[in-house]
């Protein structure tokens, strides 16, 4: 995929990916998104691909934002399968993320998920959330053109 359609579809004007040496797309900064997609982004790090380093998006998920803006069918099964997968191997010390998702198959399977501890749930992400977080963003101050000067007699 183009970094530039991705940047097209995802980002403020005039704005975009950091790049390695190579200029292959890194990440892209939260504050650089357009704000629908800074919204969306809330939405999938809460619900689909759990990341406590959400300052940016890394390509990954920036093509998840692009398949959503350009409304493109995605697996999200497969999404959170790997997801999941992933946390599994991590070491025990790291955050596990679909906590509901796992205890209901936990549930669903015997185990008795009604004894403490128990983790609250994050902040809920409604109207008021979205209004005081995502407030649009001014684009980029584009410069006035130079006067143009007539010659003189």
């Amino acid at each position: 995929m183009d970094p530039v359609v991705v940047e097209a579809a995802i980002c403020m004007p005039g704005l975009g990916f950091h790049t390695n040496r190579s200029q292959q797309p890194l990440h892209v900064k939260h504050r650089d998104l357009l704000p629908v997609v800074r919204i969306w982004s809330v939405l999938v790090h809460a619900n689909i691909l759990p990341c406590s380093h959400v300052s940016d998006l890394h390509w990954t998920r920036a093509m998840l934002m692009y398949c959503i803006m350009t409304q493109r069918t995605v697996d999200l099964g497969n999404i959170i399968c790997m997801e999941i997968s992933g946390c599994a191997n991590l070491p025990p010390s790291s955050a596990l993320g679909h906590p509901s998702l796992i205890t209901q198959l936990c549930q669903l399977a015997g185990v008795d998920v009604h004894s403490p501890p128990f983790e609250g749930p994050g902040r809920v992400i409604d109207n008021r959330y979205i209004s005081s977080y995502f407030q649009d963003r001014a684009p980029p101050a584009v410069p006035a053109p130079e006067p143009i000067h007539a010659a003189g007699p």
